[in-house]
């Protein structure tokens, strides 16, 4: 039996569709719970780690984020002449900020992007001071 008349009766199978739209729910299940409750203007990961270059420990930032900004969605009707209320037709538009940078700590560093500036500066942590505090 060769590869199209496979096809052809597996399309023709009544019970195929059925399959398909279990799985899809089942795969809609899973993603429920990690989708957010609500959009967020400003939401992503910044990572601080240390990584081996040749035995010397170098500090890097890798920072993702996603800005939304609400704009106009095309064809909107135009303001003076509308009738009744106007309902804007917005659409939350989402400008990434993706980067990474080797840094040094207690410098301050900056990463730009045209709509949002993010300022970092990263410090020791001292054990024995906090030692100190609990003890006090």
């Amino acid at each position: 039996m060769d590869i199209v008349s496979q096809v052809e009766q597996a399309l023709a199978n009544e019970t195929l569709p059925a399959i398909l739209e279990k799985q899809e729910a089942i795969v809609k299940q899973k993603f429920v719970g990690q989708l957010p409750a609500q959009v967020w203007e400003l939401d992503g990961l910044l990572k601080v780690y240390l990584q081996y270059v040749n035995r010397v420990p170098y500090l890097h930032i890798d920072s993702a984020f996603n800005y939304r900004e609400p704009v106009m969605l095309d064809g909107a009707p135009d303001l003076t002449q509308t009738d009744g209320p106007y309902t804007p037709n917005l659409f939350l538009q989402a400008f990434p900020f993706n980067q990474l940078r080797r840094v040094i700590s207690t410098q301050v560093h900056y990463f730009d992007h045209p709509y949002f500036g993010l300022v970092v500066q990263i410090r020791r942590y001292r054990m024995r001071q906090c030692q100190n505090l609990m003890r006090s």
